[in-house]
């Protein structure tokens, strides 16, 4: 996702504006409450001007029977 993003000239950012280096943890089941919380909301700007383009990246995870992980990201 990150590998796209900047191919279009944007990064995801943490809150003081450096490069997001976050970690993504949690393991609720597909379908459970708990797995609804899990969620990452993160700021995008403009990979050249650093300048915030007032979107985001959203980032949902939950773990399936089978043990795999379903992930869906997208910008809004």
């Amino acid at each position: 996702m990150f590998d796209i993003l900047k191919r279009m000239r944007y990064v995801p950012v943490q809150e003081d504006g450096t490069d997001w280096s976050g970690l993504l943890s949690g393991g609720a089941e597909c379908g459970s409450d708990r797995a609804s919380n899990q969620r990452a909301q993160i700021d995008i700007v403009n990979l050249d001007t650093r300048q915030s383009i007032n979107s985001r990246l959203i980032i949902s995870w939950c773990k399936m029977q089978s043990g795999k992980y379903e992930v869906i990201a997208y910008l809004s």
